[in-house]
């Protein structure tokens, strides 16, 4: 008898050793729990990430010599357009754009909505991504390349491997200007994305990687305690599950 509650002793200890080691191997995990959707953030170690642009370096080369975003994305915008040969016309502030339904629809930034000008910034398989350059911070939107239809996003889109899903992020945790943190949409069959969640973690995120149709992992960064105005990488890995 005594065995068998030491043999037991033994393998509960064992236990809470592995679920020990197993938590720190993960980190910190947040649950986040919302009507048909899971969202699991945890921490994990650094790795590379995908670039944002086909030809990045191309890209930097280009945009280091600017010293605000807006001139950034004109700059950026002139050269995939001529690159890819993308059917966006410039005219004055407005942008021209040629749909796969033959029509043109003109894109006129609203400034009701404190918009400045927008500039087209990459193609997808079904749409255009334009930046909306407002007269302070900025945000983006897809248009869909057959209806002319938009969806407003808080920044950079990056879809998941099954093209289900989309998620946004933007960083701007020092001026405030414009949103920070997650954004994420599903696709649906008429391909109009609705948006499923949104969320600001308090830290900046600044890259994203989808590792499959479920998980991503993204790379930010956060200010340190300190008033030197110093940060810290941070690298997170989002799992999304549908109930």
């Amino acid at each position: 008898m005594k065995q068998l509650l030491k043999s037991r002793s033994m393998l509960i200890l064992l236990l809470a050793m592995l679920s020990f080691n197993n938590s720190i191997g993960q980190g910190k995990r947040q649950i986040i729990e919302l009507a048909d959707w899971r969202i699991e953030i945890v921490d994990c170690d650094s790795m590379k990430i995908q670039e944002y642009f086909e030809d990045q370096a191309v890209i930097d080369s280009i945009v280091q010599n600017f010293s605000n975003r807006h001139a950034e994305a004109k700059a950026i915008e002139k050269y995939q357009i001529t690159k890819f040969n993308i059917p966006v016309r410039i005219e004055n502030q407005d942008r021209i754009v040629l749909l796969e339904s033959g029509r043109d629809i003109r894109l006129v930034a609203n400034d009701t909505l404190e918009e400045a000008e927008y500039t087209f910034e990459k193609a997808f398989e079904d749409y255009y991504l334009f930046r909306v350059q407002w007269f302070e911070g900025n945000n983006y939107f897809l248009l869909n390349k057959l209806t002319g239809e938009k969806q407003y996003t808080i920044g950079r889109v990056f879809f998941n491997k099954s093209r289900e899903l989309l998620m946004s992020i933007n960083d701007d945790i020092e001026a405030g200007y414009s949103d920070n943190g997650f954004q994420l949409f599903e696709r649906n069959k008429e391909k109009q994305l609705n948006e499923i969640w949104r969320f600001d973690p308090r830290w900046a995120p600044e890259q994203l990687m989808w590792m499959d149709n479920e998980t991503l992992i993204i790379k930010g960064y956060k200010f340190s305690d300190h008033d030197d105005f110093s940060c810290s990488p941070i690298y997170k890995k989002l799992k999304i599950i549908r109930r």
